[in-house]
């Protein structure tokens, strides 16, 4: 059956509200006026047995703080997918279920306020008429329509205001001629019939809730439909090894008795390879049980009193509504009451559980805490545009396929011989040859192996590897020295699982997903001692702008440098332009060929440069979804997203884009580039526009495309008249913005980074409110603690030792959101029986205020600079030390150069001129961890 109510806001209901629905069987749930949003996730409201697909209110759109808000669930066991073409008004969700005797069924729920525009309104229901074929589809439409007065049984609008009569006036006439009927005919306090149900099939009873999820509103009585659709149910059921029952021992001694002298008598890598991953796959095929795992039809801390309750109060409540005898809704009314009481009895055990399991058994707490999903869900469809025609795929296997046809169009056919104007001489005359895997390397390798990571496609764990270390060790390295002497990778070591990881936007795109390989573990091993090997040759030849996938820089680097020759110049009424360039897909686009050659110029052997020719060619991708994988695809180009060795392979791939800039300085991070330039007059903006443009070539002739309208230019500047120069991507303007999003801080045109100031405060509250009611129940405060400590405190101070150069009020703004925390802790668990006093609570609480932990986290900063740690050449040349010819009563350590004024180093040597007992040259570089 089907469940519909107006709610009148879920937020503050999510008890309520869940506690009925697990008390409830309803195939399909429709909510109006949920008003939710996005950071309050469905688990707060729906266990697994649903899928949820919602349509919240824009907010930031319309200005409001509530209001709004439609949503479908769907029982996990039917196949639906939703149909987002069909959402052409703002708060509406369309969903599609499959049938088995292939008719196609549609169902919509819409909220219309008071006050909706006719315009719009009839708008929407003409292009809704034009997309769907009411002769096709079978189709239901729910929905809080707010059309007071209208006499749907008639069609009469006798009793209507103007604009309802306008809407109606048009709407009835509609639905008749599509074959629509209106069958609810409840009535809310007011005579009125608000929430509709149209239908262009039969509709068996409509009755009032006996049981509603949510109080009910007296202007929107819910509703229960019950009719008869052939729907398909999905299989979920899979069988998976049960590893905390496995034999471990018996695997060693499986693996120790093996005849391995065949293996070792072998030249070919590829026999001895799928020679050692049959034996372990035979093992643990032997030693390891298996089971079946079913979807659960209740959550797993129901008790077997609930379970039975609940199936009973089902059971009498189906012969109730077919009898209509009294004694059965007595006895579905005494199991109804039942459950209610072991229903609360089970949640208060399974709370005390789940907060206990903080210290004793951290990994569940955490998988009941994080819900959020980021990779494809199981349940989710995708929508396909290909020739223009768009269709649904919603089986796993036909979205496996979609991902794998989406995900290899992304590369490259490959080349044969490379230009010679892209070839250019060594650095210098040091070369790397060919070298031999000791086993000691090995062993090494298999320890940094990390052991509940994914396996790939050949099924074998890392911790079993790390457990059979001692006997895998010989055996794999012999594999390695083979492979390497003939220069061969493996080929089942060459087969990947893709995951497809959701970036941004509409999840119901392919194209917003990006794919991450998961490798087989003896491949892992392999990798790491090559990247090693590789690194430490390599790392001479890196350019010092690149500070992605390199020990020692990141994000906090990329952007202190950038600040450090930017803000001087903006402070002094200068300006500083800057280029954002967006490559496409530049992992998957990686040219093998010209890798090769540009590998060759650092010195690589040349069997060397054939064996990463044969690790990076004929490589076989799977994508799984669910359990299903898809059709094998074969990249011809790009490294392998996720794997240890391709990070490197791309910075050697990317590392020359610096020789052809001549005039503005450069900043990298893996595949993001930065290009900027001091700006005095328009001779400035035409030199910036021509390493532009060489970019361009650069990027041209390495067969890495750039995303133009991705690419952007900000002029840093705090004059009232800066110069705007049209800078150009061939025939192309770059767009101009004043706010980007660099590295994840947002930058404005004037560094004052108030925008990076409202943005994470903004999320770090939606996050503590989600936290706050995750744990409202727990009696001790060390849950929501920690949470707070993992959850919202990093966003709060990512990339803090950039922005730092706070006023007291942006800084006063951060510390609200820790205040609430406190004052939430304080009456939540204090009772109020302490005065409040914020730093008190602080040091009860043992957390020390955000603007002290900046402080911390900026003298870190200075000490790892200082001491190696951190490898930035250029910034380190910035610090300078105060060495006096004669002892003096002043104990600064630190000279900073007043002309660098707003730099972050500028200003972190300031702060750590007030910390003259603290050594920043021999104390560990822990000491200011906060």
């Amino acid at each position: 059956g089907i469940y519909y109510q107006n709610v009148r806001g879920l937020r503050t209901k999510a008890d309520e509200f869940s506690s009925n629905l697990a008390l409830s069987s309803f195939d399909i749930i429709c909510l109006t006026e949920t008003w939710l949003c996005a950071e309050i996730h469905d688990s707060q409201y729906f266990a697994n047995d649903y899928t949820v697909f919602r349509r919240d209110r824009d907010y930031s759109a319309t200005g409001q703080r509530f209001g709004g808000g439609v949503l479908i669930a769907v029982s996990s066991k039917l196949k639906s997918c939703r149909r987002q073409d069909l959402e052409t008004c703002d708060e509406c969700v369309w969903l599609e279920i499959l049938l088995r005797d292939r008719s196609k069924y549609l169902i919509g729920n819409y909220y219309f306020p008071p006050k909706f525009e006719c315009s719009t309104f009839v708008s929407h229901f003409d292009t809704l008429t034009s997309l769907i074929n009411f002769s096709e589809y079978k189709v239901q439409i729910f929905g809080d329509f707010n059309l007071p007065g209208v006499d749907w049984a008639l069609g009469r609008l006798d009793c209507c205001d103007y604009l309802t009569e306008s809407k109606a006036s048009w709407f009835l006439p509609l639905i008749n001629f599509y074959g629509l009927s209106q069958h609810n005919n409840l009535t809310n306090a007011s005579g009125n019939t608000l929430d509709l149900l149209l239908s262009n099939f039969p509709v068996g009873a409509i009755a009032s809730s006996s049981h509603p999820l949510v109080r009910v509103d007296a202007y929107h009585p819910p509703f229960e439909a019950e009719f008869y659709l052939p729907c398909l149910s999905r299989e979920l059921s899979k069988f998976i090894y049960c590893y905390e029952k496995g034999d471990y021992f018996s695997i060693y001694r499986h693996v120790e008795s093996h005849a391995w002298s065949e293996l070792y008598d072998s030249n070919d890598s590829d026999f001895a390879a799928q020679k050692l991953t049959s034996v372990m796959k035979e093992a643990i095929e032997e030693y390891v049980p298996k089971r079946l795992v079913k979807p659960r039809k209740f959550p797993s801390w129901f008790s077997r009193e609930l379970k039975t309750a609940l199936r009973k109060k089902t059971r009498f409540h189906g012969l109730y509504k077919r009898t209509c005898k009294q004694v059965w809704y007595q006895k579905f009314s005494n199991f109804r009451s039942l459950a209610k009481i072991l229903l609360a009895r089970d949640k208060y055990v399974h709370e005390r559980h789940v907060e206990n399991s903080l210290y004793s058994d951290p990994k569940s707490f955490w998988k009941h805490v994080i819900t959020k999903p980021h990779s494809f869900s199981q349940h989710s469809s995708l929508r396909s545009s290909s020739n223009g025609d768009t269709h649904y795929v919603t089986s796993p296997k036909d979205i496996a396929d979609e991902f794998a046809s989406f995900f290899s169009s992304c590369y490259l056919p490959p080349i044969h011989s490379v230009k010679s104007d892209l070839i250019n001489d060594p650095s210098d005359g040091d070369s790397l040859s060919l070298f031999s895997v000791a086993t000691r390397d090995v062993e090494k390798a298999i320890k940094k192996l990390k052991p509940k990571s994914s396996v790939g496609t050949d099924d074998i764990p890392p911790f079993i590897i790390k457990g059979c270390c001692g006997l895998l060790a010989p055996i794999l390295a012999h594999i390695f020295n083979v492979s390497l002497r003939t220069s061969m990778f493996p080929a089942i070591w060459k087969e990947a699982i893709v995951v497809p990881i959701h970036k941004a936007g509409d999840a119901g795109i392919v194209s917003n997903y990006r794919p991450v390989s998961l490798l087989c573990g003896f491949a892992k091993v392999f990798e790491t001692i090559m990247q090693e090997c590789l690194f430490s040759h390599l790392s001479k030849y890196l350019t010092l702008q690149q500070h992605g996938f390199i020990k020692g820089r990141s994000v906090e680097t990329n952007l202190c440098t950038f600040l450090h020759n930017a803000a001087p110049v903006v402070s002094n009424r200068g300006q500083v332009d800057s280029v954002y360039f967006d490559l496409t897909k530049a992992f998957d686009k990686v040219d093998h060929a010209l890798l090769v050659h540009k590998l060759k110029q650092y010195g690589f052997a040349p069997k060397l440069c054939e064996w990463v020719y044969s690790y990076l060619s004929s490589r076989k991708n799977f994508v799984r979804v669910d359990t299903v994988l898809s059709n094998p695809f074969f990249p011809t180009s790009g490294v392998p997203q996720g794997s240890v060795l391709g990070p490197l392979l791309f910075l050697v791939f990317i590392n020359d884009i610096l020789k052809c800039v001549k005039f503005a300085k450069v900043l990298l991070f893996a595949d993001d580039i930065k290009l900027f330039s001091s700006i005095c007059s328009e001779k400035d903006c035409d030199a910036l526009q021509s390493d532009v443009s060489s970019i361009l070539q650069w990027c041209s002739s390495n067969r890495l495309p750039l995303n133009i309208n991705k690419t952007k230019v900000i002029s840093l500047t705090r004059r009232k008249n800066p110069l705007h120069f049209k800078y150009t991507l061939g025939n192309c303007i770059i767009t101009r913005t004043d706010i980007i999003r660099d590295l994840g801080v947002l930058v404005d045109c004037k560094l004052t980074f108030s925008s990076h100031v409202t943005t994470i405060c903004g999320t770090g509250f939606k996050m503590l409110g989600m936290i706050s009611r995750l744990t409202r129940h727990f009696q001790a405060p060390e849950a929501i603690l920690r949470l707070f400590c993992a959850l919202v405190r990093p966003r709060l101070e990512f990339a803090s030792v950039v922005w730092n150069h706070l006023t007291e009020t942006e800084s006063r703004r951060i510390e609200a959101v820790q205040r609430r925390l406190v004052r939430i802790v304080y009456d939540r668990y204090f009772h109020r029986r302490l005065y409040f006093d914020h730093h008190s609570l602080l040091k009860i609480l043992n957390l020390s205020t955000l603007d002290d932990r900046r402080h911390c986290r900026d003298a870190a900063f200075l000490q790892k600079l200082i001491q190696g740690v951190i490898d930035v050449p250029d910034l380190l040349d910035s610090i300078k030390l105060r060495v006096p010819t004669k002892f003096t009563r002043q104990c600064d350590m630190f000279y900073p150069d007043m002309r660098l004024k707003e730099s972050p180093i500028y200003r972190i040597q300031t702060s750590c001129n007030l910390l003259v007992q603290h050594d920043f040259f021999f104390m560990p570089y822990f000491t200011f961890n906060t």
